[in-house]
């Protein structure tokens, strides 16, 4: 048989109804927090997926204006290969 000192030691061992109520609302409260990030993550994520686009498209576009000064630079120096072929048979002094 159980007695009173018996029930007295197994309480200070086990959670009472007051303790496990105050750790239920706890439970409660950390389950709305985890959801609160789990939106804000979510969040973070779209906003970041739309940081990576942009900065694909800088990128894109940096690459297509190296490969344009690429080209307009060839295409001045065959300008000025051409100047300077030119102008002995037209009669115009070139200076570099």
């Amino acid at each position: 048989m159980i007695t009173d000192d018996d029930i007295k030691k197994l309480s200070e061992v086990f959670v009472t109804k007051g303790e496990f109520n105050e750790l239920k609302g706890d439970v409660a409260v950390l389950k709305h927090d985890v959801s609160d990030l789990k939106e804000d993550v979510g969040a973070l994520k779209e906003n970041m997926q739309s940081l990576l686009v942009t900065v694909d498209g800088i990128a894109k576009m940096m690459e297509t204006f190296l490969i344009e000064q690429k080209s307009m630079g060839a295409q001045v120096g065959r300008h000025d290969a051409w100047i300077q072929e030119a102008a002995p048979k037209a009669g115009v002094p070139v200076k570099i």
